[in-house]
């Protein structure tokens, strides 16, 4: 759905985040027709970007938003501006990550609970969980965000193994979320997804690890070169 801009009386557009790099869309809320709108936009980013990217991930979000229309927790999706900017509902709230352990209620995580299940019956994983993408309002009502990474089935009641293992991706986020906050155990990912998850993570660590020594090595070799300098 493409929204035109005649006869809509505009305000001031205001950044709500910082982009983390040059491959993410400025969020910003404009106020609009007496009410608040979240654009997300891809206008000020390079050709490329904007249009091999950006408009990807945008009509991918925009379907997710459409097939969960109606569904308590996600914002309305209002279609398109100009092709390179998502208009999305204003939600009154606050990203998990912006609060401390402890201070958040059991009642939040049940919330977010029935909002994957009710998610994922839709045909919809998220892939992206993270407690950024998951606002909560001064009233505690929940609303998850973000559908960039989505990954849809048309066969939501007899799902495909891919789409299985993500389902369970998104529900492990959510139990490492909860367990977090409300100082639970952590969660142990089982079956063929614990097995896969667990082989990333050990791949990650080597990575990590072989980084580390060959920055270590790095930093040894330039004392020598240092030294070797000094001594000449």
């Amino acid at each position: 759905m493409q929204v035109k801009n005649s006869g809509e009386s505009y305000g001031r557009r205001q950044p709500i985040n910082q982009s983390r790099n040059f491959t993410k869309a400025e969020i910003l809320i404009e106020n609009r027709n007496g009410g608040k709108i979240v654009l997300k936009d891809y206008r000020n980013r390079n050709f490329l970007i904007r249009s091999l990217y950006g408009r990807f991930t945008l009509k991918k979000e925009a379907k997710a938003y459409t097939r969960l229309n109606g569904l308590n927790g996600f914002p309305r999706c209002f279609g398109f501006e100009e092709n390179y900017a998502l208009i999305l509902e204003y939600v009154n709230g606050k990203p998990l990550s912006s609060f401390t352990r402890g201070k958040v209620p059991e009642s939040v995580f049940f919330k977010l609970e029935k909002i994957l299940s009710s998610m994922h019956s839709k045909g919809v994983v998220n892939c992206d969980l993270h407690r950024s993408n998951v606002l909560l309002t001064p009233d505690w009502d929940v609303y998850l965000i973000d559908f960039a990474s989505a990954v849809f089935t048309e066969t939501a009641d007899n799902p495909g193994f891919f789409f299985r293992g993500l389902r369970d991706l998104d529900i492990y986020s959510c139990e490492r979320m909860k367990s977090r906050y409300l100082y639970l155990e952590a969660p142990v990912p089982k079956g063929f997804f614990g097995a896969c998850y667990n082989f990333v993570i050990k791949i990650k660590r080597r990575l990590k690890k072989r980084n580390r020594l060959k920055k270590r090595q790095k930093r040894r070799q330039e004392r020598l070169n240092s030294l070797n300098c000094k001594k000449s």
